[in-house]
């Protein structure tokens, strides 16, 4: 019976980029809002592609791009093509890797109030169902 899956992993994660957007705000950073979450998200972009951070996002490139300008701009990140040639790649600058600090002692305070709230067994079962669905539907080709 409804809801189902795709609706109760949505409804979850607007929680969570409700309590990361709230932790951000309180330690300075109200200029970060939800479509720039994918920046800071795991697995971290030290590297990565911009077109790669667009899928992982559901974003178009163009709207990634506009988003690493600003957060370039802000000094959060840095896009560099390593040897100087090719394509440019993102990489966390020293302000970005604070932003990944406070959202990931936020999601550790999030998973113990959701473990607190369901019992621990029943959340690391959660947990290790998640962990056991392909994260990218691309990965199941």
């Amino acid at each position: 019976k409804p809801p189902y899956v795709g609706a109760l992993l949505r409804l979850s994660l607007i929680t969570v980029r409700k309590r990361l957007l709230k932790a951000l705000a309180r330690h300075g950073y109200k200029d970060i809002s939800a479509a720039h979450l994918v920046a800071f998200s795991y697995p971290f972009p030290d590297g990565v592609k911009p077109s790669e951070l667009a899928v992982r996002g559901n974003h178009s490139k163009q709207s990634i791009n506009h988003m690493l300008v600003e957060l370039e701009a802000a000094g959060f990140l840095l896009r560099k093509s390593e040897n100087g040639g090719g394509r440019r790649r993102v990489y966390l600058t020293n302000k970005g890797r604070k932003i990944v600090e406070i959202l990931q002692h936020e999601m550790i305070a999030l998973q113990r109030d959701w473990s607190a709230r369901v019992g621990s067994k029943r959340f690391e079962a959660f947990l290790a169902v998640l962990r056991d669905v392909p994260p990218y539907p691309d990965d199941e080709d």
